[in-house]
């Protein structure tokens, strides 16, 4: 969805290269969007319907480490790439959050486990 919406905020703006770089940078800026509105969903509204749901975590930062890779050496401007590698370490240090949080409450009975349902 994010590719198709920078393609089409591009073509608006006439494919000149500023605006592709624009575009890439709203793209990135809804996945943080996304990351932030997931965690806190995850972590504080529906905490025990989604304990025990970690892919999610582990799929975003393979697909931002392969962004990352794949343009590190490319000639696009150093805002993409940084945005991308803040992404990156954020995605890292909120699941970090998100296992401390599940120990956490696993430990002191917060989750529903198959003994107390």
């Amino acid at each position: 969805m994010l590719l198709n919406f920078t393609i089409w905020l591009s073509q608006i703006y006439n494919r000149n290269t500023q605006s592709v770089t624009d575009a890439s940078t709203a793209a990135l800026s809804l996945v943080l969007i996304g990351i932030v509105v997931y965690f806190i969903s995850e972590n504080f509204i529906f905490y025990s319907s989604m304990a025990y749901t970690f892919l999610p975590w582990f799929v975003l930062i393979f697909a931002l480490s392969g962004v990352y890779s794949k343009n590190a050496n490319r000639n696009i401007p150093d805002r993409n790439k940084s945005f991308t590698l803040a992404l990156l370490i954020i995605c890292c240090i909120l699941f970090v959050v998100r296992v401390i949080l599940f120990v956490i409450r696993y430990v002191t009975g917060k989750i529903p486990t198959i003994r107390d349902p």
